[in-house]
């Protein structure tokens, strides 16, 4: 790297810093998709003020595979276990996951019938 002249008309070196880049490769990829879903995607990205692609790169980085949630469930058991001496058998995870579930349909159909839009 150069830097400025010294008077005599010479270079004057100078040490170059070191720089650690980081390069992200993009892709563009077709995802075949109904028009139903396509115009649901640009509306959910409209309200929220974003992309379609900013809406799908964060759905893909914050959605978990079955082995994530797994670990989670595994974490999340051992937690109960060591902090409070409980320990979650199948039967009663079970009907956790009902609970969970039946609350979740709760407040969608709630959300629903106050005319709100769950995208926004």
């Amino acid at each position: 790297m150069t830097g400025g002249g010294d008077p005599a008309g010479g270079v004057e070196l100078i040490e170059a810093e070191k720089y650690s880049w980081q390069y992200t490769l993009l892709v563009d990829t077709t995802i075949k998709i109904d028009s139903k879903a396509r115009d649901q995607l640009a509306a959910l990205a409209q309200a929220r003020g974003t992309t379609m692609r900013a809406l799908i790169e964060g759905f893909a980085a914050s959605a978990l595979t079955p082995r994530q949630l797994q670990e989670r469930a595994e974490r999340t058991r051992a937690f109960l276990d060591t902090e409070f001496g409980h320990r979650l058998g199948e039967e009663e995870t079970a009907a956790l996951r009902a609970r969970m579930r039946e609350a979740h349909a709760a407040h969608r159909s709630a959300l629903r019938n106050a005319g709100v839009d769950e995208a926004a």
